[in-house]
């Protein structure tokens, strides 16, 4: 039997000894609705199987504690590149990472100014090639504004939106206009979060809060919870979603929505209740439309 709902259709099974009496993939014993397909897992598209975003020997995307920590208990200043991509890096690997993607994806695709090598079969780019790739983003496209004495401002969105436009333009993409914060409405950014993933471009988004970290757990069903077991926590940080859970809430009658984050060289799940919360011009999306 099927019902129409939300401009699909959700088939009503009857009762089974099934561990997941509906098949959406969660258990009876968890699942508020176990005989209503109300489940829903949406992935970037990939043409390399078993990888979920970009294959760096190994890591799903960059990580860019490859660069080092700075240690601040030593209370000094530092100078070097390396410490300032360890702390203030992370817009540099997402932006870094959205390319690369897009390269490995798209036959011919390249940034204007550097090329990489990465194996056909796999997708796969040596370490050493992704950290002079990501190098150069960071001194010539997105610029890391990080100083010895401000380890704190990472990319400024503008660059973001220059440096990935000029990537798009050069390579013919059938989207090619970049916007940061498009929209300050929490329904209105899932809306545009779920266009962009099933066009098959993976969305660079930032939180930021000066008292509140956001929770990143190791399952969707983990950031459903929202329990103790998180496994990171920052409390200013760009990363990349690259796919989502929507699932019928307890209530029967609006979705819930987490989304699958890529961050140094993993993935995590955010709750998006938690994360919309925080949606400001520093808490926000780079749409690419």
């Amino acid at each position: 039997m099927y019902f129409y709902r939300d401009m699909r259709f959700i088939r009503i099974l009857s009762y089974s000894d099934d561990t997941d009496s509906d098949d959406d993939g969660v258990e009876d014993s968890v699942d508020p609705h176990r005989l209503v397909s109300d489940v829903e897992k949406v992935d970037l598209p990939n043409i390399y199987s078993g990888i979920d975003y970009l294959n760096v020997d190994g890591a799903n995307g960059g990580d860019q504690g490859w660069w080092g920590y700075y240690d601040k208990s030593l209370k000094q200043f530092y100078t070097s590149e390396d410490y300032r991509m360890g702390y203030s890096g992370c817009g540099v690997m997402a932006m870094t990472d959205l390319e690369l993607y897009l390269t490995t994806q798209n036959a011919g695709y390249q940034a204007p100014y550097q090329t990489i090598s990465y194996n056909s079969t796999n997708g796969n780019i040596s370490k050493a090639d992704y950290m002079s790739y990501a190098e150069f983003n960071r001194d010539n496209v997105y610029l890391l504004m990080a100083t010895p004495v401000d380890d704190i401002v990472g990319v400024i969105p503008t660059d973001m939106v220059m440096g990935i436009e000029n990537y798009l333009k050069k390579n013919n993409h059938p989207y090619q206009q970049a916007v940061w914060a498009p929209t300050l409405s929490k329904t209105g950014m899932i809306s545009r979060i779920e266009t962009m993933i099933s066009n098959g471009i993976p969305v660079v988004f930032s939180y930021h809060s000066f008292i509140e970290d956001i929770r990143m757990y190791g399952s969707d069903k983990d950031a459903i919870t929202m329990g103790d077991n998180k496994l990171q926590s920052p409390r200013s940080h760009y990363m990349t979603i690259i796919g989502y859970t929507k699932y019928l809430r307890d209530n029967g009658k609006d979705y819930g929505y987490i989304l699958k984050v890529e961050s140094w060289g993993n993935i995590y799940y955010i709750n998006y209740d938690e994360y919309a919360k925080k949606i400001s011009i520093l808490s926000n999306i780079l749409e690419i439309k």
